[in-house]
């Protein structure tokens, strides 16, 4: 009988499952909602976890007994106290015991198959810049959520832009188009709604991330606040790089950074702008994508855990 391996991707955006059989060959994929209890709380990421996981069975004509094992890559869960929120939550449905429980940023890197050093970059909703040493040493720099970091993600460009706005309203800024773009992006009539709606949203941090793309198409139109925006976000995401580097004393020779993340995936602009900066900081890099996507390196990691 054949044995199976399930991988998950869970975010603040949406969960990206994968299940493989044995030989490592793609059995089935499936998308569902956020799984980042942090963004959503822990009832919401339970259903759309148990979601996806119905969907593969589903597609693969078996059921969770003739998986092997699960790798759980989510989000918001680097933290002792994160880790025991979701061991109890995947204990309650008899899961645990096949689980290896990992960061989505950690499934990014499992799915990038290079020799050390390499450096992954993943700005998506958040942000976080993990490397792997020579020694297979995990380094970590910025990923501590959007009230303390998240740098260069999408939702400090949305953040960023809806500053501008305001402080452009206000006079305490130059005029933007962002004014219009971002209004219309998140679908308010006008400037005064933008405190209320962002208050009040209980997904405010998905919300605002939505609005990067509207922020990278305004700094393409050559939109001087939203250029500001988008070439602060990817210098400090450079600078990032740089720390990891430094840290795994690997400044001094070639180093493969990998760029990930919604926001890089989708915004060619955006992505090239990182991509100057790294290289800035670093000029031996060697700028790549991810060989898998995350789903898939977590089940992978799955089938290689004995």
């Amino acid at each position: 009988m054949a044995r199976y391996f399930i991988g998950i991707d869970g975010g603040s955006s949406e969960t990206v499952g994968v299940i493989l059989d044995d030989n490592e060959r793609l059995v089935a994929r499936a998308v569902a909602g956020p799984t980042n209890y942090h963004a959503v709380g822990l009832e919401a990421a339970e259903r759309n976890l148990l979601d996806v996981i119905r969907q593969l069975v589903e597609k693969a004509d078996t059921t969770t007994d003739d998986v092997a094992r699960f790798c759980f890559a989510l989000s918001g869960v680097s933290r002792e106290a994160d880790r025991r929120a979701i061991s109890a939550l995947l204990d309650r449905h008899a899961l645990l015991d096949r689980a290896t429980l990992i960061s989505d940023a950690e499934a990014v890197l499992a799915a990038t198959e290079s020799e050390a050093p390499v450096i992954v970059v993943i700005a998506g909703t958040g942000s976080v810049v993990l490397g792997r040493d020579d020694h297979g040493r995990v380094h970590r720099v910025g990923g501590h959520g959007h009230l303390l970091d998240d740098n260069g993600s999408g939702y400090d460009l949305g953040l960023s832009g809806l500053r501008a706005v305001l402080e452009a309203h206000d006079g305490r800024g130059p005029k933007t188009a962002l004014a219009k773009t971002l209004l219309a992006a998140a679908g308010l009539g006008d400037v005064g709604e933008i405190v209320p709606w962002l208050y009040g949203s209980t997904e405010h941090k998905r919300e605002v991330a939505r609005l990067a793309p509207a922020v990278i198409a305004d700094a393409a139109k050559g939109d001087g606040p939203a250029i500001a925006i988008i070439e602060r976000a990817a210098a400090e995401l450079a600078r990032w790089v740089g720390v990891a580097a430094k840290t795994m004393t690997a400044t001094k020779r070639p180093q493969k950074i990998v760029l990930a993340g919604g926001v890089l995936v989708h915004s060619e602009r955006y992505r090239h702008l990182v991509a100057e900066r790294i290289l800035d900081e670093l000029p031996q890099a060697k700028i790549t994508s991810p060989t898998h996507e995350p789903a898939h390196g977590a089940a992978l990691l799955a089938l290689r855990t004995p």
